[in-house]
């Protein structure tokens, strides 16, 4: 049986699919080739199944993560029922926002597939905001992104709560 939430370090395949994931991500970084190489050479690698809670609301951030593969789902568990707020796909991050502002995790975010996960640490986030004056426009425009995505409804299936299958909501 595999352990859940594999963490390990780059393999040169890792390290060659990374940089190319994030130059061809939905909305790239300004950084230029051999920074976005010098920035997938910092990472490490998170495997999660289907279910693995990757962050946790209420957490002190540690980590952001970039999906290379798979496929996460961001929810507000505060209320009386959980409140689905984002999903969130390959090549893109996530987790950033709690770092760059110095606040607790906003949201629990599971894993709704098998997802491989690159990810770093605050020192890395640091790094890119005094490499270029661009980083921190560019992650305030993601999140300003998610966040008008989060207001609009999403439409249950099958009489069925978004919720039912996940272990986010599990103490």
């Amino acid at each position: 049986m595999r352990k859940r939430s594999n963490d390990r370090e780059l393999t040169p395949k890792d390290l060659e699919e990374l940089a190319e994931a994030l130059r061809s991500a939905r909305h790239r970084l300004p950084l230029t080739d051999d920074e976005i190489a010098a920035l997938a050479g910092r990472a490490r690698i998170r495997e999660v199944l289907y279910g693995d809670v990757v962050i946790r609301e209420g957490e002190e951030p540690k980590e952001f993560y970039f999906i290379m593969t798979g496929q996460l789902r961001s929810a507000d568990l505060r209320g009386e029922e959980p409140r689905l707020l984002n999903y969130h796909a390959a090549k893109t991050f996530i987790g950033e926002r709690a770092l760059l502002i110095g606040e607790r995790r906003s949201a629990t975010v599971d894993a709704i597939s098998d997802t491989k996960l690159a990810f770093w640490d605050k020192a890395t986030i640091e790094w890119l905001l005094g490499l270029n004056r661009q980083v921190r426009p560019f992650f305030d425009e993601l999140y300003y992104r998610r966040q008008i995505r989060s207001q609009a409804p999403f439409p249950a299936s099958n009489g069925m709560k978004w919720w039912s299958s996940t272990t986010a909501s599990a103490p």
